[in-house]
Parts: structure tokens; C-alpha cells; sequence
């Protein structure tokens, strides 16, 4: 475990690696048993439909949509590849639910009767709501008996999870005084960078060197391959512009999900801050307290409430005059709050105590709580509610044609039988030369692209939709004459022997060190000049102009052993890297900091022990993944 601490070449604290198994919870439609029709996946004896996937994949890509304000990025789906994310979520969650029932691990209705109830959306002035309850499920098309076995798989799979993690809950003193050390002490090095662009200049190139070379590198100078094709688009704003949706869904919506079209109440404020807070003698509290008093006696009507803050807060919001803005509730600490929205417009108020010290308010505006109506938001609500059923029915449509197109047996049998369908027909074309509407679709280009001539692709999912390519020409690349490409040859051989020049003199310099015993002479005998970084620890390494490679390389060096193994490369250069100093960490371990440490390593441990399960349940099931996935 420390190893792998010692590894992190960042900071452990800031970039904790915690366990995440990010099961499919509710509303996902997965854990059923014995699903109709093909199944997406079978992990043992669990199938998971195409329906149950396309659902959580559905409930996975909704909720990135939101991070981004409601519309994705193009091709950030492909590039977080969450297809294979819930693939290997569902996978995972199911080895979970069937690792529970092995071991005995069960959930009992009272344990699902508990969670049900303490569910807000089930909830009615804080009680669960019967009635409320059974409309919700009916609005998410479940019965209760289903969402309830839903909820217990959910359980069982948790439940498992927590169980697993127990075994790894232990943290020593030595373990957590060493993750200090390695977090906070303080090192230094010596380094020569060596770059490639300082030997161009000095590389010739002869003709018959470079004949050879494009050879062996002819791979590099061909034409790009080319396709042209079919397809069946299926994109999820042709879906939209079908579906219909009328003001009572809308005004369902907007009366569910009212409070994200509200604005709470919110109060402006200013305070004079006197600082005690828990680690102030009680001597100087009482010296603070009594600071306040006299300060609170000079405010009447007249006074400059905002003068006086600058004059005598010891706040950071001094310099403005104690001015604090809007501010809502839960933003404040307790009796801040408790005091700022019982006060009226333009009062100042008593002394209040917090954990900061002593305050002095003054009530400067009151915001009243406001709700957008519905017909300002009518348009939004509609596009969510479209949106929302996009997806399925794209799916639902784009299937049900492959499974016609695989049944009569060929694209062009489905359209003659099928005279409605549009198939749009593009190219050739290849990657960089992609019509405007595939352009940049890396999920339709990948597909496109490992067709072979007169093949059908799978179901393609793609950022905009799902569609179905027909290859009707593959034009293979062809490689370019050296005469017709010298230029760009040229150019790449020089840069690639000045690489390896680079590369050679930096191997040579570290030979020499360890041949002398020490960096700095190595270099005087070559001529080359040892630079010298500035103290920096994992937590501020960043701070220092050095690439990431090179500052992980300095924490695994030590004055027993200085040099680096190996030529560092990074950033299109090389490093020697030496040992140059290390300082212990300059203050002693916070509580705070102790508590931190205890969480990380804890969580390293069962993150290695749940990944270890998981790992082995996977090898010891059988798992199938259709080949339309």
C-alpha cells in the first residue's frame, strides 16, 4: 500500500483516488432476471435487456447534459467513452447483486420500507406520501412491487459493497506518518535538458540517407482511404420534431420541478467582524466582546454604518465597508443567518456570537423569494420533455430497421420494401475531408471506417442519434512517391534525427555521471550547463516550470541514490535528473490533516480490495456482451 502511495506523482490529499462503483440506481430499469427478447448482456444468470441499457445509458448521458447547462460538447461522449462505462457499471452492479446473495447478504422489506420512506420524492410536508408515492411510480411506468425489487438489488449491491470494504478499514500510525512525508517534504534537483530543436540545424541530409529512411517509413506517406456510403439516420431532433407533447405534461412538469424555476429569498448585508473564534484565549474574547459593545454604542440613525466597518472590522470584507452581497440561505453560518433573515430592511442588529467572533449587522435589502411562471418557461419545459423521449424512440426505430434490414437479408431488399425510408448517400470522402454533417462525429467516422466493401455496419451511436452504414465503395490509401512528398519527408527526417541526437547526448551525460560520480562534473567535462529547480512538495510541484514527468521522477530520488534510472523525456525534450536536496516537512501534522490522511489511505485500501473482487468475480462468471454493443 505504500508503494502504491509512493507512485502518485501528485498529491494524494488533492487527487485522492476513491472508490467509485457507480451503480445504475433508480429509474435505471436494470436487474431484472430472465429478460425478453436478445439480451444486451448476461452476466451468470442475470440478463440485462437492450431496453434496461439503453435506458441507463439514457439516465447516464442526461445527467452529463446537465453538467453542461443541457447540450454536449461534440464528441465529448465518444471521448469519456460512457458507452463502455455503463456497460462495465451494469456488469459490475449485477456481480455485486449475485456476490450478496452468495454470501448470504440479504435486505429485508423493513430495511426497504425505511428507504422508501425517507425518499423526498415520496414525500408530502416532510412524511411519506402513499398517494404520492404510487403517482410517481405510475409516471416512471413501475408498479411498486417492481421498484421495490429494484430498490432491494440496489441495497444488496451496496450492502455487498460496504461489506467488502470493512476488510480494508485498518490505517496505521506508520502508514499515515509516512503519507505525510510524502506529501509534504520539500525537494530540490539539478537537471540538464537537452532539445531537440538546438541539433537541427547541424543535420545534413544526403540523398541516399534519406531514400532509406522513407522507406522504412513509408507507412507515413500515403493517401488517406476513402469511403463512400449509405446510411439510415436516426438523430434524436428527427424524433423530436414527431413527438408531441401537450400543456398537461408541461404543466406537470413545470409544478414538479418548480423549485428549479424559483429563486429563493435572499438578504444584503453588511457586519463589523471582531475575530475570536474557538482557539481565542477567553481573556482576548472578553477584550473582543467588550470592543464590540463600545462599537455597537457609537450606531444611531445617522451613523455611517459602512465608515465605521472599514474603520473598525477585522473582517476580510473590511476594506468594502463589511459588505457581505446577496446571500441565501444555508450560505451563512448558523446564528449569522438566524439573525440577518429575522432582522427588517435597514436594521442594525444586536451583537451576534459565531464561530468567527463577534458581529454587528446591518440589513441593507431584502430580495423576495420569486417564481418564473409558466409561460416563461413553457418553451424550455417543452424542448426537456422532447428531449427526454428522443433517445428511446431513436433507438426503439433504429432497431427495429436493422432487425428488418438482417432478416429480408440485405439494405437494398428493406428499402425496396420499405419505400418511406430516407437513406442519404455520401462521399467518397475520408476522415479530414468528412462532410459537414459527419464531421467531427468520431462514433459515425469509426464505424465508416472499418467497413469493408459492400458491408452493413451494426447499429451506430453517435452524439446526434444512432444510424445504420451501408459501405458501397472502399477506395484503399495509396502510398505517395518520394518526389511528390520530399518536402514533408525532409522535414520529418531532420526532426527525427535531431530527436534521436537529443536523445543519445542525454544518455551519454547520464552514463558519464554515473562514471563521475556526481552530475555537475559530468557536465563541466561536456559543456553543458546544470540547472537547478527551487524547492517544491507534491502539493505545489505545478508551481514550478518543470514538466509533470520530471518533478515524479525527483520524489522517487534520494541522496543514496541521486541519478534518475533512466533519461527523463517529456514535453519534446530530455532530462538528467539529479538529486539535489530534500527538506522533512516544515510544520507538524494538523489533526485535520491526520483525519485526511486516515480517509485517503482508507480509501486506497478498499478501492485495491473492491477492484481485487470484482477482478476475480469477473473471472469466474460467465459474462456475454452482444455484438451489437
Amino acid at each position: 500500500m505504500l508503494q502504491l502511495l509512493r507512485n502518485k506523482a501528485q498529491s494524494i490529499v488533492i487527487q485522492a483516488v476513491v472508490v467509485i462503483i457507480a451503480l445504475v440506481f433508480i429509474f435505471f430499469g436494470v436487474g431484472n432476471f430472465n429478460g425478453r427478447g436478445e439480451s444486451a448482456i448476461i452476466v451468470g444468470d442475470e440478463s440485462i435487456s437492450f431496453q434496461q441499457y439503453s435506458t441507463a445509458y439514457e439516465n447516464a448521458s442526461d445527467n452529463i447534459r446537465r453538467q453542461f447547462g443541457g447540450s454536449l460538447p461534440q464528441g465529448l461522449m465518444e471521448s469519456l467513452n460512457i458507452k463502455q462505462q455503463v456497460i462495465n457499471q451494469l456488469i459490475d452492479a449485477s456481480l455485486l447483486r449475485q456476490g450478496g446473495e452468495k454470501m448470504g447478504i440479504h435486505v429485508s422489506p423493513q430495511e426497504i420500507g425505511d428507504y422508501i420512506g425517507g425518499m423526498p420524492q415520496f414525500q408530502k410536508d416532510g412524511l411519506f406520501d402513499d398517494e404520492r408515492y404510487r403517482e410517481v411510480l405510475r409516471n416512471n411506468n413501475f408498479s411498486p412491487t417492481t421498484f421495490e425489487e429494484k430498490i432491494r438489488l440496489d441495497m444488496l449491491s451496496g450492502k455487498v459493497r460496504d461489506n467488502i470494504s470493512t476488510f480494508a478499514s485498518i490505517v496505521t500510525p506508520f502508514e499515515i506518518e509516512d503519507l505525510h512525508r510524502l506529501e509534504k517534504s520539500n525537494f530540490a534537483i539539478r537537471y540538464v535538458p537537452f532539445a531537440p530543436s538546438d541539433y537541427q540545424e547541424n543535420i545534413s541530409v544526403e540523398d541516399e540517407k534519406l531514400e532509406k529512411w522513407y522507406e522504412e517509413k513509408k507507412e507515413n506517406y500515403k493517401t488517406q482511404p476513402e469511403i463512400e456510403l449509405r446510411y439510415l439516420s436516426f438523430s434524436f431532433s428527427d424524433m423530436e420534431e414527431k413527438i408531441e407533447v401537450d400543456d398537461a405534461q408541461i404543466e406537470k412538469y413545470y409544478e414538479d420541478h418548480k423549485q428549479e424555476y424559483t429563486t429563493p429569498e435572499q438578504r444584503k448585508a453588511r457586519h463589523i467582524l471582531f475575530k475570536a473564534d474557538q482557539d481565542t484565549p477567553e481573556t482576548l474574547r472578553e477584550e473582543q466582546l467588550k470592543k464590540a459593545q463600545e462599537v455597537r454604542g457609537m450606531i444611531t440613525e445617522s451613523t455611517d454604518f459602512a465608515e465605521l466597518a472599514k474603520v473598525y472590522s477585522e473582517g476580510p470584507s473590511a476594506s468594502e465597508g463589511g459588505d457581505l452581497g446577496f446571500f441565501g440561505r444555508n450560505q451563512m453560518v448558523e446564528p449569522f443567518e438566524k439573525a440577518a433573515f429575522s432582522m427588517e430592511k435597514e436594521e442594525i442588529s444586536d451583537i451576534i456570537r459565531t464561530p468567527f467572533g463577534y458581529h454587528i449587522i446591518k440589513l441593507e435589502d431584502i430580495k423576495s423569494s420569486s417564481t418564473k411562471p409558466l409561460s416563461e418557461v413553457r418553451d424550455e419545459i417543452e424542448a426537456k420533455l422532447k428531449e427526454k423521449e428522443a433517445g428511446p424512440m431513436a433507438f426503439q426505430l433504429a432497431n427495429e430497421a436493422y432487425e428488418k434490414i438482417i432478416t429480408i437479408g440485405s439494405l437494398e431488399a428493406y428499402l425496396s420494401a420499405n419505400k418511406e425510408a430516407q437513406i442519404k448517400k455520401l462521399g467518397p470522402f475520408s476522415r479530414e475531408t468528412a462532410p459537414e454533417e459527419i464531421s467531427g462525429d468520431n462514433a459515425f467516422l469509426d464505424a465508416a471506417f472499418s467497413l469493408k466493401e459492400k458491408e452493413l455496419s451494426s447499429l451506430v451511436e453517435t452524439s446526434k442519434g444512432y444510424a445504420i452504414l451501408f459501405a458501397d465503395r472502399v477506395i484503399p490509401p495509396k502510398f505517395l512517391a518520394l518526389q511528390d512528398t520530399r518536402e514533408k519527408v525532409e522535414k520529418d527526417y531532420r526532426e527525427a534525427l535531431a530527436v534521436e541526437t537529443a536523445k543519445k547526448e542525454a544518455a551519454a551525460l547520464l552514463q558519464a555521471a554515473r562514471d563521475k560520480k556526481g552530475l555537475e562534473e559530468a557536465a563541466e567535462e561536456s559543456g553543458y550547463t546544470v540547472l537547478q529547480s527551487d524547492f517544491f512538495d507534491r502539493a505545489n510541484s505545478q508551481a514550478i516550470s518543470l514538466p509533470h514527468a520530471v518533478r515524479t521522477v525527483a520524489f522517487s530520488l534520494s541522496k543514496a541514490s541521486p541519478l534518475a534510472e533512466e533519461v527523463v523525456e517529456a514535453e519534446d525534450k530530455f532530462y538528467v535528473v539529479e538529486f539535489m536536496a530534500k527538506n522533512p516537512p516544515e510544520a507538524p501534522m494538523t489533526d485535520e490533516e491526520r483525519e485526511q490522511y486516515q480517509t485517503t489511505i482508507s480509501r486506497l485500501k478498499q478501492q485495491k480490495l473492491l477492484s481485487g473482487w470484482l477482478a476475480n468475480q469477473r473471472e469466474n462468471t460467465k459474462i456475454e456482451i452482444s455484438k451489437r454493443l
